[in-house]
């Protein structure tokens, strides 16, 4: 006979239904409160995040000029040490070899001899990946510091300067060194001004020495032409030899030195 269901068993049934619902309405309860919980911190890293960004922007705009000022410092001086001071050994090296130490056989001999004139021949190679610009500034930096007490202004100067100084006859060297020194002048500045100095110069001659724009324009003109000064100094040949790379550069280039001739042009103006 099977079992009869007493009173007491609904009872119970129903006991066990009402706890499961109680701990389902709390598990969605705890759930959102966690949610909600979770929201807030995000919102909170997001807030912090953002015033970490605002302040760090705050500090590196604070900080450039001092940052900037100081990397420039660091970098002259490693250029001061080893540029400079390159230039300067080679041109001794350059002195002792080739000129017997002494300053005055480079200033009567100088590009005329042969042996220097053969090591010029080989600038711009694997071996010796230098400039014959290079050399010979090299050479003219140490005769002028020779000539120069330790502590002068010409000495202090970067390289670029005391390159740009070397246009000038020598005893004008030092004393526009001391200015450029004592007015902080860029090295564009500095050429500017020596060019200028170079113009009013009058010419060894009597005769004054050409305008620079007159001086460039011819030289421009002869970069380009043949020995004879009537015909390019290129042909067909010439440019059958480029890469595509290097016919994109040379047109870049071109385009751009004519559009610069352009402005010169317009600069000069008409007769």
């Amino acid at each position: 006979m099977g079992r009869r269901l007493t009173s007491a068993q609904p009872h119970r049934a129903g006991a066990n239904v009402l706890p499961a619902r109680q701990s389902a309405r709390s598990a969605r309860t705890n759930g959102s409160a966690a949610v909600h919980t979770a929201g807030i911190e995000r919102s909170t890293r997001l807030l912090e995040d953002s015033e970490r960004s605002r302040a760090s922007a705050q500090v590196a705009a604070a900080a450039d000029a001092e940052v900037v000022d100081a990397a420039v410092a660091h970098i002259r001086s490693i250029l001061n040490r080893t540029l400079a001071r390159g230039m300067e050994e080679v041109g001794e090296y350059l002195l002792k070899t080739f000129f017997r130490d002494d300053p005055a056989l480079y200033t009567t001999t100088g590009a005329r001899h042969l042996s220097l004139r053969a090591l010029v021949e080989r600038c711009g190679t694997i071996e010796l990946p230098v400039s014959a610009t290079f050399l010979s500034s090299s050479i003219r930096i140490a005769v002028v510091a020779r000539r120069l007490p330790e502590g002068a202004s010409f000495r202090k100067l970067p390289v670029s300067h005391r390159v740009e100084l070397l246009r000038l006859p020598e005893e004008r060297i030092e004393p526009v060194a001391t200015d450029a020194l004592r007015a902080q002048l860029a090295v564009r500045e500095l050429r500017t001004r020596v060019t200028k100095m170079l113009v009013a110069q009058p010419h060894p001659r009597g005769r004054p020495r050409s305008p620079t724009i007159v001086r460039v324009s011819a030289a421009l003109e002869r970069a380009i032409l043949d020995g004879d000064g009537a015909t390019l100094a290129f042909d067909r040949t010439d440019a059958a030899g480029l890469t595509t790379a290097q016919k994109r550069k040379a047109r870049a280039a071109i385009a751009r030195v004519s559009a610069l001739l352009r402005r010169l042009a317009e600069l000069i103006g008409d007769e």
